[in-house]
């Protein structure tokens, strides 16, 4: 079985791997300190550049190269079928813009799915002729969790004033965005060191090392507890518990003896200790993240009322639902009954119990079908690798590694709603994986050639040339949208901290030649009313609409709004 690379990465490609290395590394730690722009513009515009400007540079390469190499067919095509819908989905939304690109910043829009799609394309090609990238693409994963990590206990040692960037007012509060996903994070980097713990032949000053790094992110994951994280943690663990007992050699003996040998203990018992966090971790650590004053409650839908609306929403548009990014609307037009007797009575809730789940509604049943066909073939095809793999340690923790990763955070947005960051490791852990299964030549590839007999094939290279102008036109959108919230955020500012309506009108007006938003038709509103308020009753005037909402959860009130169909 061939245990080296089946090429050798096409010449080029070097910048577009550093380029995705350098979006992998910093959307964990980009932010921009103002309170009036939001945490996950600053990540999506980030996330949206890296990863396009990357597949431009890898499209390019590939022209000169004279071919293309495709993912495995099973994961190709059920990501295209992902992208159609999603596509037609946005196109059947009464709010296209919403759908397409929302106000800039949210997960869930059509344009963010696709670059995420795309970004797990550019993951499969930056390591298919490396597969050893894949380390390097671990350690900035690793790098960006411990600078987050030590910026989270010095600004615990030293109060919720430290470092704040006039953004972060609470200890729970984080750049990484949601207290609870930064524990996801944890959950995702202590498994990566587990097992390479568990997978390289390391020496023992090395695996003391890997241990205290496993351990630290294991304290961090407790602390900033998110119970799914932990519940999806528990279920790869014992997926891995199991494989890696199938695993060892039989031997001779009684049933008992061969049994007790065979099972692989160390993995069952980090398993166990697993199953017991997620069972019982809110429990144990409730004292401790008492007494360190880090309680955060973090509000979401239930299942059973993500099921109600979901039902609504099928009812009415089975087949593509109500378009991407626009769950808060069906929360709105089919909320259950019994929110009503709870304390989120007033709350419109933008996703449902979990990712994935939110996709049902807004996406309907051809999205649904595509997003479970996508899954079932990436079951499917690690099932396969994972039955001939090798034992070469380095291919198999590679291996291994990135497909437990995966599964982890597939499992994730399955039972929760898990940051930008971490919904787009989910689909470059998916690339790295099969990039590296395509390069040990586990799997089969299909190729798309640019050159037949010699002769340059002129339609293929076309659409190659169009499909980069068009990541060109889209990376160019997002730009336009996050100027346009800049000049908005500064206009809010110039509102209701200045008292400037004339100042502020004028940045709302700069906004709306940049994006023609409702957001910014309301805040222009608004600016005139304060104007005219001040004009008649003096300067001392506050704006009652116009709310920030601090931490990056949202830009302003007005965002958080569905918008008027």
């Amino acid at each position: 079985m061939n245990l080296t690379p089946s090429s050798s990465a096409p010449a080029g490609t070097n910048t577009a791997f550093y380029i995705f290395l350098a979006t992998v590394i910093l959307s964990p730690l980009a932010f921009w300190p103002s309170p009036y722009v939001a945490l996950d513009t600053v990540k999506t515009i980030l996330i949206v550049v890296g990863v396009l400007v990357s597949a431009i540079l890898l499209g390019r390469a590939a022209v000169r190269e004279g071919h293309l190499t495709l993912p495995p067919r099973g994961l190709l095509w059920t990501g295209v079928l992902v992208a159609i819908s999603t596509i037609l989905s946005a196109l059947a939304s009464t709010h296209i813009g919403k759908s397409f690109f929302g106000q800039g910043f949210e997960a869930g829009t059509a344009s963010l799915i696709l670059v995420f799609l795309v970004g797990a394309m550019v993951a499969f090609l930056a390591v298919r002729g490396r597969p050893e990238r894949t380390v390097v693409v671990y350690l900035g994963i690793v790098v960006s969790f411990f600078i987050l990590y030590i910026f989270q206990v010095l600004r615990l040692i030293f109060g919720p004033g430290f470092m704040d960037f006039s953004i972060l007012g609470e200890s729970t509060s984080t750049i990484f965005g949601n207290w609870h996903s930064l524990g996801a994070y944890a959950v995702l980097v202590m498994l990566i060191v587990i097992m390479a713990v568990l997978i390289l032949p390391l020496s023992r000053r090395l695996k003391t090392a890997y241990w205290l790094l496993a351990i630290l992110a294991a304290v961090g994951g407790l602390i900033a507890y998110n119970v799914r994280s932990w519940q999806a943690a528990a279920i790869v663990l014992v997926g891995m518990a199991i494989c890696l007992s199938f695993e060892k050699p039989r031997t001779e003996g009684s049933f008992f003896n061969v049994f007790l040998r065979h099972i692989a203990w160390l993995p069952l018992i980090l398993a166990l200790i697993a199953v017991l966090v997620a069972w019982r971790g809110a429990d144990i650590m409730g004292p401790v993240v008492d007494k360190l004053g880090l309680e955060h409650q973090e509000i979401f839908l239930p299942w059973q009322s993500t099921l109600d609306v979901t039902a609504g929403v099928l009812k009415d548009r089975p087949i593509l639902g109500i378009g991407p990014n626009r769950f808060s609307q069906a929360y709105v037009a089919h909320k259950p009954l019994a929110i009503n007797t709870t304390f989120a009575w007033g709350v419109e809730f933008n996703s449902g119990f979990g990712t994935l789940p939110t996709f049902v509604a807004t996406q309907g049943i051809l999205g649904a079908v595509a997003w479970l066909l996508f899954l079932v073939s990436f079951g499917i095809s690690g099932a396969f690798v994972l039955r001939r793999m090798h034992q070469d340690p380095r291919a198999r923790f590679i291996l291994i590694s990135s497909y437990v990763s995966a599964v982890f955070l597939w499992v994730l947005a399955l039972i929760y709603v898990p940051s930008h960051t971490l919904f787009l490791y989910a689909f470059i852990m998916t690339g790295l994986w099969a990039g590296s299964a395509v390069g040990y030549g586990l799997i089969g590839s299909s190729q798309i050639s640019f050159v037949s007999s010699g002769q340059k094939r002129t339609i293929p290279i076309v659409i190659m040339w169009i499909l980069i102008a068009v990541g060109i036109i889209w990376g160019a959108w997002h730009i336009k949208k996050t100027v346009a919230l800049a000049y908005f955020g500064s206009g809010v500012r110039e509102l209701t901290v200045e008292g400037h309506p004339d100042v502020a009108d004028q940045k709302f007006r700069t906004a709306l030649t940049l994006d023609n938003s409702d957001v910014y038709w309301q805040a222009r509103a608004e600016a005139g009313i304060v104007a005219g308020i001040t004009l008649v009753g003096g300067d001392q005037v506050s704006a009652p609409v116009v709310l920030v909402t601090g931490n990056g959860v949202g830009l302003i009130h007005a965002l958080d709004r569905p918008v008027a169909d």
